[in-house]
């Protein structure tokens, strides 16, 4: 393939992550906006959570929405726990969705 394509592709995923990250910050979400991936990082400390796996298992069942827990790339299981990701290699209305899905899901205010 030629160099436009990997450019098109290029513009295309930071065009969606801008649109999930800026929607997620727009709830009032704290995360990590990669450079060169397609997953946005979220430590779910900010909920009040630290088990990303029944975290993400939570979302799935209500609002409905997958995340993955980072702990299962990591040898040090603690160093991962608090962090999920989100993929947002997805269509305009499934990210659209998943943000307004995820407009329960409440940061938590300290004081």
């Amino acid at each position: 393939l030629d160099d436009g394509y990997f450019t098109g592709a290029a513009a295309t995923l930071a065009e969606r992550r801008d649109r999930f990250c800026n929607g997620l910050e727009r709830l009032g979400w704290t995360l990590r906006r990669p450079q060169a991936t397609y997953f946005a990082i979220v430590d779910i400390g900010q909920f009040g959570e630290y088990d990303g796996r029944s975290f993400c298992r939570a979302l799935v069942a209500d609002p409905g929405v997958a995340a993955i827990p980072t702990e299962v790339f990591y040898d040090d299981k603690a160093a991962g726990r608090s962090l999920v990701r989100f993929a947002f290699c997805k269509r305009d209305e499934v990210l659209d969705d998943a943000v307004g899905r995820l407009a329960s899901v409440r940061v938590r205010r300290d004081g």
